[in-house]
């Protein structure tokens, strides 16, 4: 990310010596090419202690899709508890299982099995020095208090990121993604969800199990909200936000077919001021 970011500030930087580039167009790319120098300057200086996120949710909000765009800015270890699950009972992540919620490979003790693999994947990351991310639901208040007293032991700090979108983009992400899978046809990679098997008929009864976030029993973990409706790269600049990180060009994480002009240049506004 450092890197990446001090080329695009200096490929940036050549505007401002051609004269055929607009003095409006020259001054944004001055402005964002300074963004993007800070922002190598603080990926250089680097996370004082590993840091641990949590990035949950129901299922069908985009958990996954903004995991790997966290990983891609940010270059931490993933791992997401629909892979774990699958690799634990020696499933095929590309194979659906059309369990009923709670029941077969999702009960009570698989689940309890693959938040137990998180935390200690997450340990491991840990006690290597290295800041990790781990895209499951985390839907249960144990679970999110067990993986904060495990990286209590490493002094590492820890996130939440609650995804939240409308119940019906939900419904309608699961089922596309259903078909899909069914279909066995390959997802486009941005879904970021080929092991999940989360599907419409099961999201209320995942809805009426959650237990929401409360700060007094969870004084160990910083919790940030974030609106998956919006592009991917606000997202983003909401979690790293949320890290103290400064509100840089964060549409780095973006493709240029993903972030038009005019999403980085909001991104750009909220960066300076």
């Amino acid at each position: 990310s450092c890197y990446r970011a001090c080329v695009r500030g200096k490929v940036l930087s050549f505007q401002l010596d051609e004269p055929e580039v607009p003095e409006t167009q020259q001054e944004v790319a001055r402005q964002e090419a300074g963004s993007l120098f800070a922002l190598a300057e603080h990926y250089a200086s680097g996370p004082t202690r590993p840091t641990v996120i949590m990035i949950g949710g129901l299922m069908g909000t985009g958990k996954s899709t903004l995991a790997l765009a966290l990983k891609r800015e940010l270059g931490w270890e993933l791992f997401s508890s629909d892979a774990v699950r699958k690799q634990l009972a020696q499933l095929d992540p590309a194979q659906p299982q059309a369990d009923a919620f709670g029941q077969g490979w999702y009960s009570s003790g698989w689940t309890s099995r693959t938040y137990h693999a998180l935390r200690a994947l997450a340990s491991t990351a840990l006690a290597r020095g290295r800041s990790v991310l781990l895209d499951a639901s985390y839907m249960r208040r144990a679970d999110r208090q067990a993986l904060a007293q495990a990286a209590a032991a490493y002094g590492a700090p820890v996130l939440f990121v609650e995804c939240i979108c409308a119940r019906e983009d939900a419904l309608s992400r699961l089922a596309q993604r259903w078909r899909m899978r069914v279909d066995a046809r390959q997802l486009p990679p941005e879904e970021a969800s080929a092991a999940s098997d989360g599907r419409p008929d099961l999201y209320d009864a995942q809805c009426a199990g959650w237990e929401s976030f409360v700060a007094q029993e969870e004084p160990y973990i910083r919790r940030a909200v974030v609106t998956t409706m919006l592009p991917l790269a606000v997202g983003v600049e909401q979690v790293l936000d949320a890290l103290h990180s400064p509100r840089l060009a964060c549409w780095l994480a973006l493709s240029k077919s993903e972030a038009s002009l005019e999403e980085r240049e909001a991104l750009l506004e909220h960066s300076v001021r």
